[in-house]
């Protein structure tokens, strides 16, 4: 059987049907053929990604990876054909590729396209089409405005790596009798999958950075920020969960996860507003969906919840009324959801300085420090049209963090003004009475 894998649908459940009528016992008496890439619009690669990554799974002849960048992907893969091998022009007359001259060829061809069009899913598309690493043939090209190709490269990296998690605290929060939010490690399971078969998942709390305290024990209210796509049924024949992702504003990065869907709505709502209290941080969310409101209203918790922002307002993206539910949170329009998609683009590309193992300072894009391994596929697989729970999420969080900086100063540093600050000494009456500012 010969299949073009890359617009193929469900294509391990028919590989799985199929595997059957040619094996008998230990023996395969004929042969699967599946070839194809990801980068036309109507690929649907998901299925492929399995077969080729997990080969011995599927008794596929199974070879060393030596296509993926070190430390990227797995160890084992099925046979891949790379865009420099057998090009035309670049191979002597017994056939051995000149990899250089191939590659310095395939890279000229990409340089030229990046800088004189104005089409990203071109480059996308010639990429996806003459790949030089697997992560590039399964690039999908479909309207998707993230850094696709790093995203993949960021996600076969964690892949790679057995123990890239294993410093994740994973469990759920508990709220003790003086209103204290604690986090205790459970069995419970994360989702780390994206797509699921169902949304029968309750997931677990990942928690990547503990709150951070000062010197009075305290979480800083200006730290943390909360980003919430809500489900509001206790149940549906949807896939949609219920996700939540919490940003230290100070050092801009993702501490702390939830997606899941518990059996009722409420329970939903009481993991959200616990890691509200457990970060002491405001929670943006979407408020398309009342159920939210209505829970913390319920809880007398409405200050928990972050205002709609004021910039989306000065911009007339948004209208409605500054009280009750309508001055919470944000609402699911398409303008706005656009402009969301952006700011994760931008937060993704943000670069970052760091030092690296040689002491060297470096310069990184902030996607190296995700390690939210569902949020990485689905950002990998996103079109408007499918269901990301997670880039919804993180869009809510992003519009928040844009607030911040729009208002408050900026991400990435300690914004508190310190003047409002109790224990500020400026703010004790004798300099009140003695201070004056000289022109």
């Amino acid at each position: 059987m010969v299949t073009i894998c890359g617009s193929f649908k469900n294509l391990t459940n028919t590989y799985n049907t199929v595997r059957d009528s040619v094996e008998e016992g230990n023996i395969a008496f004929s042969m699967l053929y599946l070839v194809g890439t990801s980068g036309d619009k109507d690929s649907d690669f998901e299925g492929a990604k399995e077969l080729v990554y997990n080969p011995k799974g599927y008794n596929i002849y199974a070879l060393p990876n030596v296509y993926d960048k070190p430390n990227q992907g797995r160890p084992m893969f099925s046979f891949f054909f790379p865009a420099y091998v057998n090009r035309k022009g670049c191979y002597n007359h017994d056939g051995v590729s000149d990899v250089i001259k191939a590659l310095i060829q395939i890279l000229e061809v990409r340089y030229t396209i990046k800088h004189n069009t104005q089409d990203p899913q071109t480059i996308l598309k010639k990429i996806a089409e003459m790949p030089i690493t697997p992560a590039e043939a399964i690039i999908k090209v479909k309207r998707n405005v993230f850094p696709t190709k790093e995203i993949n490269e960021q996600l076969l990296k964690l892949d790679s790596n057995p123990h890239a998690l294993d410093d994740v605290y994973v469990g759920m929060l508990f709220q003790d009798e003086n209103g204290k939010a604690v986090f205790k490690i459970t069995a419970d399971e994360p989702i780390r999958q994206f797509p699921l078969g169902d949304n029968k998942s309750h997931g677990a709390v990942e928690i990547y950075q503990m709150p951070q305290k000062d010197k009075d024990g305290n979480v800083p209210r200006d730290r943390y920020l909360i980003g919430n796509d809500p489900v509001d049924q206790d149940s549906s024949d949807t896939l949609s969960l219920s996700s939540t992702f919490v940003l230290d504003r100070w050092e801009d990065k993702i501490v702390a996860e939830y997606t899941g869907r518990q059996e009722f709505a409420d329970e939903n709502y009481e993991i959200l507003r616990l890691l509200g209290i457990f970060y002491n941080a405001p929670i943006m969310y979407e408020n398309n969906i009342k159920g939210t409101y209505s829970y913390f209203a319920r809880l007398n918790c409405t200050y928990m919840l972050a205002d709609t922002p004021e910039y989306l307002r000065e911009k007339d993206m948004v209208k409605g009324s500054k009280y009750g539910n309508s001055s919470k949170g944000v609402p699911t329009l398409d303008n706005i959801r656009a402009h969301a998609d952006m700011l994760i683009r931008d937060w993704l590309c943000k670069p970052v300085t760091i030092v690296n193992e040689n002491d060297e300072e470096v310069t990184v894009k902030n996607l190296t420090f995700v390690r939210n391994r569902a949020l990485l596929q689905e950002l990998a697989a996103y079109n408007p049209e499918i269901n990301t729970d997670r880039v919804r999420a993180l869009g809510v969080l992003m519009i928040a963090r844009e607030q911040e900086s729009v208002y408050y100063g900026g991400i990435g540093a300690k914004t508190r003004n310190i003047e409002e600050d109790p224990n500020y000494l400026g703010n004790d009456d004798f300099f009140k009475r003695n201070w004056r500012v000289d022109n």
